[in-house]
């Protein structure tokens, strides 16, 4: 009977850490990062969210671009997450897997930006890493960078290229 007996697969939180692990052998800080953001894009399905996804998605939950010094709850945020994996094909997942992408998806957010699990996100750094994740061409990335950080004049401060690049 130990055929029958079910043994719950690793979950996938601990399954990319223990894909990321091994690459910080990695010498070149720069391959090394591009490693990890790819095991991330990979195990987090992000490789099939584009550009138009992230943006309909935020959109939808009337978060546009621009400099908002605003946060956005971890319900909210999970909440975009749900509209952006919805917006991807049912192809690639079944809810319970989409559930717990999601769930993953929130503790990597946390432990970037070095927040509890029920603290809320930062709006900027939200919309930023999810661009950087996605599978956005890297014009689409760049241009989502600098209008998250200029003001309506188009001008980005000195304080705000700091603060884009520490995220």
């Amino acid at each position: 009977f130990n055929h029958f007996l079910y043994i719950p697969s690793e979950n996938l939180y601990d399954k990319i850490v223990g894909r990321l692990e091994p690459l910080s052998a990695i010498k070149f800080a720069a391959y090394r990062v591009a490693c990890k953001l790819r095991v991330l894009q990979k195990y987090l399905k992000l490789t099939y969210v584009d550009y138009n996804i992230l943006v309909r998605a935020f959109n939808t939950h009337q978060l546009h671009f621009g400099v908002e010094a605003s946060v956005i709850t971890n319900e909210n945020a999970r909440k975009v997450l749900t509209a952006i994996y919805q917006l991807i094909s049912s192809y690639h997942f079944n809810e319970s897997s989409m559930d717990e992408i999601i769930d993953t998806l929130l503790r990597f957010l946390c432990e970037i930006l070095h927040i509890q699990l029920n603290e809320d996100f930062d709006l900027n750094s939200f919309k930023i890493i999810l661009f950087a994740l996605s599978n956005a061409k890297l014009p689409e990335k760049y241009r989502c960078f600098f209008r998250q950080i200029t003001s309506p004049n188009v001008i980005a401060s000195q304080g705000k290229l700091n603060e884009l690049f520490e995220i």
